[in-house]
């Protein structure tokens, strides 16, 4: 590849925390990389933090959560993603090389060389999209299609004023319900719950509005894409798979109203430790796998710090933590 850069990534972040991982983030991806790349960073801090970055990107002030929930409808104003993929809104349309990359500052892919794989994937495949899918574990989400945290798109294929990463929960309905409301009523009833709650829990499967949701349905039609899928073993990671009933009904019932998904290729059973890679997992971090046309067995592509197995996170001993993994990595 050239010394021009082909792909801008961008980022998104809020915090001290958000934006210790952003930094590690870019020198690890350096560290990675031989290829160049021009990255540039959302700032969503509070306005009396404003947090500055210390790596060299360029970085533009969006706004503040408390201002920007302002400009939505009451009931929106708790859903924290649409200050999110409003920054990244904003970021998409800066872009000024052939490929975006859209990178959650806590999502950290291992793979050497990765943009360059990347990007001759895609022109190989002639992908408009290439991306980890949301993690199986989140059952709520919309599946087999690239999602928000590290998803890469090309701008000659689809233009970027045609994406949106706004989640399309609306002012008049912003906590959709799904199933019939008679079993809502019963679901109400002391004793009852514990049957009609299980099945509503089923009709909810994949039905999240959420950010990314208006990108699957611009561009699921009509455009190739291609998910990178979650390391995942149900009988590990999914706590509706635990019980007999739960197994025989996910085999049993079609895809919409499985906690597991039953696309092949969707989620794979290998996991770093596979490859003697530090074993992020067993932290309730989510890890992806990824295998190129070089590559006939899925290799380790990236992990994703989010977690949904921990109440209460100690960010400290998080930070002190992906550092000792991500030099592990390098080393």
């Amino acid at each position: 590849m050239s010394n021009a850069p082909l792909v801008t990534i961008c980022s998104v972040y809020y915090s001290q925390h958000s934006k210790k991982l952003l930094e590690e983030n870019y020198r690890f991806t350096k560290q990675r990389n031989r290829t160049p790349f021009t990255w540039i960073a959302a700032d969503n801090s509070p306005d009396e933090a404003q947090i500055k970055l210390e790596i060299p990107i360029e970085t533009y002030r969006f706004m503040s959560l408390s201002k920007f929930q302002e400009t939505l409808p009451e009931s929106l104003r708790p859903i924290l993603s649409f200050h999110h993929s409003g920054a990244l809104n904003m970021l998409k349309d800066k872009v000024k090389t052939r490929y975006f990359i859209s990178l959650d500052p806590d999502f950290y892919i291992v793979r050497p060389e990765w943009i360059e794989q990347m990007v001759t994937h895609m022109q190989k495949h002639e992908l408009a999209m290439l991306g980890a899918s949301w993690h199986p574990r989140w059952w709520k989400k919309k599946r087999y299609f690239p999602t928000q945290p590290a998803i890469m798109v090309d701008l000659e294929k689809i233009q970027a004023s045609e994406l949106d990463f706004s989640p399309a929960y609306t002012a008049d309905n912003p906590r959709p319900k799904f199933g019939p409301k008679i079993l809502w009523a019963l679901n109400r009833i002391p004793g009852v719950n514990r049957l009609t709650g299980p099945i509503l829990r089923r009709m909810s499967i994949g039905t999240s509005l959420d950010t990314s949701y208006k990108l699957m349905e611009r561009f699921m039609d009509g455009y190739v894409v291609e998910c990178i899928p979650g390391a995942f073993i149900p009988s590990e990671d999914s706590i509706f798979h635990q019980t007999f009933i739960s197994r025989f009904l996910d085999g049993v019932l079609p895809d919409k109203y499985s906690y597991v998904p039953k696309k092949k290729g969707y989620f794979s059973s290998l996991h770093f430790r596979d490859f003697l890679l530090p074993d992020t997992a067993i932290l309730g971090w989510e890890e992806f796998m990824w295998a190129d046309d070089s590559q006939q067995l899925e290799q380790p592509f990236g992990f994703h710090l989010r977690s949904s197995r921990v109440d209460k996170r100690d960010y400290e001993k998080e930070y002190d933590l992906l550092k000792d993994i991500l030099k592990k990595i390098v080393s």
